[in-house]
């Protein structure tokens, strides 16, 4: 292992520990959000840490939502939710630095097909019916935006429009999950929205909400055939399959 590697394992180390002290503490005298926690110096004498170790500790801490350093009365418990714990992962950075390769892109095409197909058969054993609004919205927006062309916006509406698709299962965790582990493959997705493709996304999306509004389960084969071309390696560039 290099030296970078060793350092990242302490740090990881150091930043358990501090945890894990933080924790104990507020199991100990039963904590609730917005009490004081321990300070810095306290934490660095029970851990025999340095107080810089322990600062970097509280920042990343700090940084991933779990605690709040407030001036003038030191380090506060947050409270920390589900949606919270998630929020972690939406760093714009992240996308940037990561890398997919073509086995990556398949994993989470297939687990956004179960995801989305999933929350559509929940929806048509639930007898909803009127939880479609928000992507009849959608729709509308995405349909100007087709016919002006404008592949970037309408991409940005086309995730919310799938997001709505998970939001029929009404489970919240779910919905993060999926939130998740869609914004890897931004940047392959983007390959598929051109100007020569639109007309055709938006046939499958009209489609969609159609099939869904009639309690139609023959959707579920076309959201899967959807999303089989839009989240793919970059390699795999091609026109989207027409709406047969």
């Amino acid at each position: 292992m290099d030296s970078f590697g060793l350092y990242r394992n302490a740090a990881d180390s150091r930043v358990s520990q501090v945890a894990d002290e933080i924790i104990s503490f507020i199991e100990t005298n039963r904590l609730q959000p917005g009490d004081k926690i321990l300070s810095e110096t306290q934490i660095s004498e029970n851990l025999n840490f340095s107080k810089s170790s322990v600062r970097e500790c509280i920042s990343q801490l700090n940084n991933i939502g779990l605690i709040q350093s407030v001036q003038g009365k030191g380090l506060i418990l947050k409270e920390v939710t589900v949606d919270s714990f998630f929020r972690q992962f939406h760093h714009p950075a992240i996308n940037l630095f990561l890398k997919l390769d073509a086995v990556d892109v398949k994993n989470i095409k297939d687990l956004r097909i179960l995801i989305e197909t999933y929350a559509v058969q929940e929806y048509l054993q639930s007898g909803q019916e009127d939880s479609l609004m928000e992507m009849a919205v959608l729709l509308q927006k995405m349909k100007v935006l087709c016919n002006s062309g404008d592949c970037i916006k309408y991409m940005e509406i086309d995730l919310l429009f799938h997001k709505s698709i998970v939001k029929l299962a009404k489970n919240n965790f779910l919905y993060n999950v999926y939130s998740v582990i869609r914004i890897p493959t931004l940047r392959e997705v983007k390959i598929a929205f051109s100007k020569d493709n639109l007309n055709t996304i938006q046939m499958y999306h009209e489609k969609i909400y159609q099939d869904l509004k009639q309690k139609d389960p023959h959707v579920i084969d076309i959201i899967k055939k959807h999303l089989e071309y839009l989240v793919r390696p970059k390699s795999a560039l091609r026109n989207h399959p027409p709406l047969i």
